[in-house]
């Protein structure tokens, strides 16, 4: 079971490896977020950083993949367009 943070809403995140659009390796948090009746997963801290370094913009269409290498789990963040 996930472990809510004090608000109730948000849940504690998992640290996973994320191979970003510049092919830099970095370390990123997937967190849960209640958002209404639903609940979502997000990515987090330091999400703002990923999206600086890749020159990220909010209406920008990009793909995340999961893959598992040496028994941890990664994210792949691909942009496909604006």
């Amino acid at each position: 079971m996930e472990k809510r943070k004090g608000n109730g809403i948000h849940f504690e995140g998992m640290q996973v490896l994320l191979m970003e659009p510049n092919l830099e390796e970095s370390n990123i948090s997937v967190k849960r977020w209640k958002l209404g009746s639903h609940i979502t997963n997000i990515l987090s801290s330091p999400w703002n950083e990923v999206a600086k370094r890749n020159s990220l913009k909010s209406k920008d269409i990009v793909q995340l993949g999961s893959f598992r290498a040496n028994q941890r789990l990664w994210l792949a963040l691909v942009k496909l367009g604006s």
